[in-house]
């Protein structure tokens, strides 16, 4: 996709590669690389204004810094794709926003940010069809209260969120924004076919 879009100077395509290859590398031990297709793709969807896939480059790169423990950036790059989609108006993608920080900043010890995120979270789960960041968020949710009662439950049950967590970011950044993506993609195809004609 990467050398067609080059080839066919189609910056949307070349942008969406990056973020694809970005998406495809974050898992350990290629989170640098991770970080590198996502640095490429941001400054591109920030020159044509695919602000859908900006929001997107955003969220990925903030679960990564999180994972590196980069929490300056992190919060850095979720305050974009948070700025991103409440201009969008785009709630499922908002709510994940606020669920990853929930999920974050319980490491540096900041419950009380964690909770905020996460009620932020849950006040926009009756709005979403997200049942899957829904479920999660709800059990984020009895996580942290059960911290309060009974430390070694918590943390057992916090190794356990995390084993299936990694799984539901892969799907949740494939799926979030699909259906806008879908369409951008066909409309810049035409853009593409016409250029050619």
């Amino acid at each position: 996709v990467l050398k067609s879009a080059k080839r066919d100077s189609s910056k949307y395509f070349e942008a969406v590669a990056y973020q694809n290859l970005g998406i495809c590398f974050d898992e350990g031990p290629y989170y640098d690389s991770s970080l590198y297709y996502l640095d490429k793709a941001i400054p591109l969807q920030k020159e044509i204004g695919n602000t859908w896939g900006l929001a997107k480059s955003y969220h990925a790169r903030g679960a990564i810094n999180i994972i590196l423990t980069r929490m300056d950036e992190a919060k850095s790059d979720f305050a974009e794709a948070i700025r991103i989609n409440k201009r969008l108006n785009n709630l499922s993608a908002l709510a994940a926003n606020y669920f990853r920080l929930s999920v974050a900043y319980p490491y540096s010890g900041e419950y009380l940010l964690a909770h905020q995120y996460l009620d932020s979270a849950l006040a926009l789960c009756p709005n979403i069809d997200d049942l899957d960041l829904c479920r999660k968020v709800e059990f984020q949710h009895a996580l942290l209260s059960v911290r309060k009662f009974d430390r070694s439950l918590y943390e057992r049950l916090d190794r356990a969120s995390n084993i299936t967590d990694s799984m539901y970011v892969v799907k949740l950044e494939g799926e979030v924004l699909g259906l806008q993506e879908e369409y951008e993609a066909e409309n810049n195809v035409e853009e593409v076919r016409l250029r050619r004609a």
